[in-house]
């Protein structure tokens, strides 16, 4: 029977070699030797004299040549810190990032693209019309438009040029007041050479109760009658008193401080016939002017009603709101036109008292250029 003590303990080995595998591994003694007990024990590895005298022995119970330790070494394996994950996450935020800003860069030079092709079209379009124009404005012959087209393009710049007219300053001592005094029915009818227009006239067999010593009295004869004592009137204060008739070729353009067209409404012995009537340029113009007109209609209005008694007539015609010679001045012109009143029921005053009248159409029309600030000159 054997000792326990004297059987050699067998070596420690690694389960998971199988019966014919081994592992050798060797250590320097003298590396051993060096080491402090203390720091073996710490590391837990034990020294070269903590080996039990049997481990130097072979299994025959001879000493090893060499004396030797087997040990076994845990791998050191990679300690993974706790801001890993965060600078995982932190590359993939850069990522994402890097994405965006090539996105919104792409869609900026789109942009860019879009409207760098349309000021390229635009400004090629311009050119080729440039071009074209200056082609047919320079290489055209006049004669290439049909004559009737010519003759209509050029009433139509005509009409352009007196829209387009500036208005002049207001006058100075350097250039006088022009006043204009249009002698309704005077000179030769519309679209004639010469002629009379005698305008309205009493007609006894139509209206049988108008007095014998009317019968036959044309308007004309009332116009000229009173028209003609307002320019002399006028001229003895003013250099410039211009007479013009219904439908003078001067009337075209025309351009003075004040223009009035005197007239007198028809011989109708009705109820309510009777008074003046007045209208103004402004009812058919768009223009700065039209605060002069209807500065210049309200003078007349209360001038004339003062100085002779007559009332104001409401009602008015197409012929008045829309008198001809309105279209054709110059758009500077304050101008109005006024019906001294009725022939038959305003006769008295009509036939008997035309300075009176005259009168009243100048005190209207002084009103007016004095609140423009026009003195007499």
């Amino acid at each position: 029977m054997t000792n326990d003590a004297d059987q050699v303990p067998n070596p420690p080995t690694d389960p998971t070699l199988d019966d014919d595998d081994f592992e050798v591994r060797t250590v320097d003694t003298g590396e051993f030797a060096a080491i402090d007990p203390e720091d073996a024990v710490a590391a837990d590895a034990p020294t070269i004299d903590e080996v039990a005298p049997a481990q130097r022995l072979s299994p025959e119970g001879d000493e090893w040549d060499d004396d030797f330790t087997a040990i076994t070494v845990e791998p050191e394996l990679p300690v993974r810190t706790p801001d890993q994950p965060r600078r995982r996450a932190t590359a993939s935020q850069r990522r994402k990032a890097r994405q965006a800003l090539r996105a919104r860069r792409r869609q900026q030079q789109k942009e860019i693209r879009v409207w760098a092709s349309s000021l390229r079209s635009l400004l090629t379009i311009s050119f080729a019309a440039v071009t074209i124009s200056t082609i047919f404005s320079v290489w055209t012959k006049p004669t290439f438009l049909p004559e009737r087209f010519r003759s209509e393009l050029a009433q139509v710049r005509a009409t352009q040029q007196v829209l387009n007219y500036q208005p002049t300053d207001l006058p100075t001592a350097s250039r006088p007041v022009r006043i204009g005094i249009i002698i309704g029915h005077s000179g030769p009818p519309a679209g004639a050479d010469e002629g009379r227009d005698p305008g309205a006239t009493c007609d006894r067999s139509i209206y049988p109760e108008i007095p014998a010593q009317f019968d036959g009295w044309e308007e004309l004869t009332i116009n000229e009658s009173v028209g003609g004592r307002v320019i002399d009137i006028l001229r003895a204060d003013y250099t410039q008193v211009d007479r013009l008739e219904e439908y003078d070729d001067d009337l075209l353009n025309y351009e003075a401080d004040v223009l009035v067209s005197i007239h007198t409404n028809y011989c109708l012995p009705r109820e309510g016939a009777t008074g003046f009537n007045v209208a103004s340029a402004a009812d058919v113009r768009a223009s700065p002017m039209r605060g002069k007109d209807d500065r210049l209609l309200n003078c007349m209005v209360s001038q004339y009603e003062e100085i002779t008694d007559l009332p104001l007539h409401t009602g008015t015609t197409r012929d008045m709101t829309e008198y001809h010679a309105f279209f054709k001045i110059n758009p500077v012109t304050p101008a109005m036109i006024i019906e001294l009143g009725f022939m038959a029921n305003d006769n008295e005053i009509l036939a008997n008292d035309p300075e009176r009248l005259a009168q009243g159409v100048v005190a209207g029309i002084e009103c007016y250029l004095e609140t423009e600030g026009l003195a007499a000159r």
